[in-house]
């Protein structure tokens, strides 16, 4: 399984934590899940190594893999309360 080298991985930290977890939070309104949701678009970015074609196809994947991830969870959440109150 490849794996980004540490300096690339520090430079993407550095340059979309930030981003990430305010879109996050704007979707979720919840710090923890908005931090939970950093940390996931941030280990599928690093363990699958994708490459880019320039700075802004980056920054645009980043966005729409934390806003899917998001939408992921509401979803997630919406059809568990939908179960459970159905039971």
């Amino acid at each position: 399984m490849p794996y980004m080298d540490s300096q690339n991985a520090d430079r993407l930290v550095g340059t979309y934590a930030d981003m990430i977890l305010r879109i996050s939070y704007i979707y979720l309104k919840n710090t923890a899940d908005a931090e939970d949701i950093c940390q996931d678009v941030f280990l599928k970015l690093l363990k699958n190594e994708i490459v880019f074609d320039s700075p802004g196809h980056e920054k645009a994947w980043i966005i729409r893999a934390t806003m899917n991830a998001c939408k992921d969870l509401l979803r997630k959440r919406i059809l568990n309360h939908v179960l459970d109150g159905s039971l």
